[in-house]
């Protein structure tokens, strides 16, 4: 119930802030990503990193010539391959739907370049988690709530 609550409340929040700009541009994201497991509990005796991949889309709500926001919504493939006991190799493959929510700040534009900062929080539900012997059971539910903030930066390149 706290899930769904969380949840409706985050979808309400972000509608009210959606109402008050304007969109200026949509897009789609795809990206590469590399992750591996961490920790002193981790039951093998060596982590390596598996490639996954994000795909998924954005709109882009503009207040003012600096300040945006940018909700996204992202399928992402993250995962590690595990040497246990006896040189087993265990490949653990988790697919998540992460929506991060994103205030997007415009530095200096300088021409056809124009840095940019994005910070806010970002949801992530576990939608799918398996390994090479098949599905792992324990899915359901948000993984990460409002704790999880991204931060990032990025140059766009644009012709006008």
């Amino acid at each position: 119930m706290k899930q769904f609550t969380f949840v409706l409340i985050l979808l309400t929040c972000s509608y009210l802030i959606l109402s008050a700009g304007e969109i200026t541009a949509t897009g789609l994201r795809i990206g590469y990503n590399s992750s591996r497991f961490t920790g002193n509990d981790t039951p093998c005796k060596a982590v390596e990193n598996i490639p996954g991949f994000t795909i998924g889309g954005f709109a882009l709500y503009e207040f003012n010539r600096k300040v945006s926001f940018q909700p996204e919504i992202l399928l992402t493939t993250k995962g590690s391959m595990l040497n246990t006991v006896g040189d087993v190799e265990q490949a653990n493959i988790f697919v998540y739907i992460e929506m991060p929510l994103l205030v997007k700040y415009g530095l200096l534009k300088e021409k056809k370049l124009e840095p940019n900062i994005f910070c806010g929080p970002a949801v992530s539900i576990k939608t799918l988690a398996m390994n090479d012997v098949g599905v792992l059971d324990n899915i359901n539910g948000i993984r990460e709530c409002p704790e999880k903030c991204v931060l990032t930066s990025n140059l766009s390149i644009t012709d006008y």
